[in-house]
């Protein structure tokens, strides 16, 4: 490691990174060598999200439209 480095700051940027690529906890923590996902959980902290939850959102909103009920006026 370098002047500077840690070893919880290697492991945090390579929490964040796996967090990031959408891992899940446990494999998080077992690439981290943690035995539980809560001793892993503060090492993926801080992990940006956002593009992640625009893919979610993204299926979740097409998914929808496929199960969208059309309205139907009544004939009388």
């Amino acid at each position: 490691m370098g002047p500077g480095l840690t070893l919880y700051g290697l492991r945090h940027t390579v929490g964040v990174i796996l967090r990031e690529m959408g891992y899940d906890e446990r494999t998080i923590a077992d690439a981290l060598g943690q035995k539980t996902i809560e001793m892993a959980r503060p090492y993926a902290e801080g992990a940006d999200l956002k593009p992640k939850m625009r893919g979610v959102v993204k299926r979740l909103d097409k998914e929808l439209l496929k199960r969208r009920t059309k309205v139907v006026k009544p004939t009388g």
